[in-house]
């Protein structure tokens, strides 16, 4: 599965009082994969959200004054991922066979750590593999009718 796409759960805790103004978590995305889109649980935070993504770092923001964050099922945003597996330098005039499967076997591992207000509050350390991109890709391709 050539340039597969999958996706990324962020959760966090809960997220109240008063005069947090800032929040920031650094995400090290693997060699080889890039960021298309972060989709925000905007309903659960109060203030602006933005990311960033560069050399290998993702970085999700939310800024405002009494910054708050609330969910009952702790989602904070969903990155969007891109896999290319395999890429070609200069130009390529050949067909791939059908009658192999090309890809990578590999494991990833994608460490957060969360910074509030300046300070580093939280790190998390979340293994992402090959078969989990897999995964999501079959139910994609079952969702819209493809075998």
């Amino acid at each position: 599965m050539i340039n597969s796409e999958a996706t990324v759960k962020v959760t966090m805790d809960e997220l109240t009082g008063e005069g947090h103004t800032d929040l920031k978590a650094s995400l090290s995305i693997p060699s080889g994969m890039d960021v298309k889109d972060v989709t925000f649980n905007s309903d659960a935070i109060t203030g602006e959200t933005s990311w960033n993504f560069k050399n290998g770092h993702l970085v999700l923001q939310a800024a405002g004054k009494d910054l708050t964050f609330k969910a009952a099922d702790k989602l904070f945003s969903i990155p969007v991922l891109n896999n290319p597996k395999i890429a070609f330098a200069g130009d390529f005039d050949s067909n791939l066979s059908e009658d192999y499967e090309y890809y990578q076997n590999t494991k990833y591992t994608i460490n957060v750590p969360v910074i509030m207000d300046g300070k580093e509050v939280a790190r998390v350390t979340a293994p992402f593999t090959q078969e989990e991109i897999e995964k999501n890709e079959k139910l994609k391709n079952m969702i819209k009718g493809v075998k």
